[in-house]
């Protein structure tokens, strides 16, 4: 086998002592048992008498708890983009800029965010300079001297030159990666804004991420009364938000 999620049967998935512990049975008796947080490979184990049972004291309410059966010599692989479904995305949002030359070496990125639902995005959230102390800002001459923009070496800067009549030439290929904490399924309104470095607004963009994974559990399960005589547990619980 390479991987499946076929073969596992999920017995408990309940907090305790502050951490979250999940409970599972893998048919396949050769099988390791992967555990994935929304996205990340944090534990595998080797069923005993069938069964596994991972300790997560970091995953959190909307986290997605994923459990995959892989060949052993898989073990140690991180299968999340092959191997899960598409709704179990992770609950994160991932936002990419491209660093290209013209946003200039002192360009100040900033992405704005608010919870779903929200009419636009006001709360920023993230903060960055797109080329720290000028390194990867291009061209020859194109920053200050004295710093690493300033210069055409391609260990520091795009290539040569600033355009020369045909655009952007030089390498390009630099991004500004951001990815969210696992988040509640729901519309989220963000806005993209660059800046130079006097404050003055380069560029704007705004768009809404849609997050489809699983609803929030249930939670403060309790026991409410129980009957004796009619051999009756009554339990109750809050709900999910989500639902």
């Amino acid at each position: 086998m390479s991987y499946s999620s076929d073969a596992i049967s999920y017995l408990a998935d309940f907090a305790h002592d502050l951490t979250r512990i999940v409970r599972a049975a893998c048919a396949d008796a050769d099988a390791v048992v992967q555990c994935y947080v929304s996205g990340q490979l944090v534990d595998w184990q080797t069923p005993a008498d069938g069964v596994v049972e991972f300790i997560l004291p970091d995953a959190g309410a909307s986290d997605v708890v994923f459990l995959l059966a892989v060949s052993a010599e898989l073990a140690q692989s991180n299968l999340w983009h092959e191997a899960v479904p598409p709704l179990a995305g992770g609950n994160r949002i991932s936002i990419t800029v491209p660093l290209v030359m013209s946003l200039g070496p002192d360009a100040v990125v900033k992405i704005l965010l608010e919870p779903a639902g929200a009419a636009a995005a006001d709360e920023g959230v993230f903060s960055q300079v797109a080329f720290p102390r000028g390194f990867g800002a291009g061209g020859f001459a194109l920053g200050r001297f004295g710093t690493a923009a300033y210069g055409w070496d391609a260990s520091g800067a795009p290539g040569w030159g600033y355009g020369g009549g045909m655009g952007e030439y030089g390498f390009d290929c630099r991004m500004l990666r951001w990815t969210s904490e696992p988040m509640p399924p729901g519309s989220y309104p963000i806005t993209v804004i660059v800046e130079d470095e006097a404050g003055n607004e380069l560029a704007r963009h705004s768009t809404l991420q849609q997050l489809d994974g699983p609803p929030r559990p249930a939670s403060d399960l309790r026991v409410q009364s129980y009957d004796v005589l009619a051999d009756a547990l009554t339990l109750t619980w809050s709900r999910s938000p989500d639902v």
